[in-house]
């Protein structure tokens, strides 16, 4: 066989071979699952470890979803917390940690949370399935607003002795409500020859501003 012929068949070979052993895709293998239990990582910036098991969701609306037969559990990791660390300047997907108000920090997804997770190998060959989420960053101001007191007796006076009240509905001498012909209303609208009615629109020639 000359040499070009064997050639001509290796190649006929090689095509045949390839078409053979096509590589069979992974199989998509995402579950949805609840969250039963989760603990902080040791060591971790807000990092926690889950415990998954399968859940299923209704045919016919509202579609509720609730645990599988199968009462297996599995351990996840949120791909959301995995770049979370003391030095890194970001959580949660690009939240700047300088920017996160007093009171308010990354949280773990709460328990009987439905979630979405995929299977991953960790270096020992261990499974384990993270969960594709976005880490929800919470707390309090710690100093809410009183009904009583602070901002809301400016805004919503429910009794005329506080605050805002006073101003705001004076019916008593107190405060902007309390001014009486020795102060402000004499001034402005005066009863007399003196204050403003003799410097704004003087009586007499010689007197404050009517001599300018």
């Amino acid at each position: 066989m000359r040499s070009s012929d064997r050639q001509l068949r290796a190649s006929v070979l090689d095509v045949n071979r390839s078409g053979r052993d096509l590589r069979t895709p992974d199989p998509i293998q995402h579950k949805l699952m609840r969250v039963t239990n989760f603990s902080l990582i040791g060591g971790s910036y807000y990092r926690y470890l889950y415990t998954l098991r399968e859940a299923t969701m209704g045919g016919t609306s509202p579609y509720s979803p609730a645990l599988s037969v199968n009462a297996a559990s599995y351990t996840g990791l949120s791909v959301s917390e995995m770049s979370n660390s003391a030095a890194f300047d970001y959580v949660s997907y690009g939240v700047a940690k300088s920017n996160i108000p007093q009171g308010f920090l990354p949280k773990p997804i709460p328990i009987d949370t439905i979630v979405m997770a995929l299977p991953w190998w960790a270096s020992n060959g261990t499974c384990i399935y993270m969960i594709v989420n976005t880490q929800a960053i919470d707390g309090d101001c710690g100093n809410p607003l009183l009904a009583d007191d602070d901002y809301g007796a400016f805004l919503m006076p429910s009794d005329l002795i506080f605050e805002g009240g006073e101003l705001d509905a004076p019916e008593g001498d107190y405060d902007y409500g309390g001014i009486t012909f020795d102060d402000f209303g004499q001034f402005y609208d005066p009863v007399n020859q003196n204050d403003q009615q003799t410097y704004a629109n003087p009586v007499t020639a010689t007197t404050d501003y009517g001599t300018y």
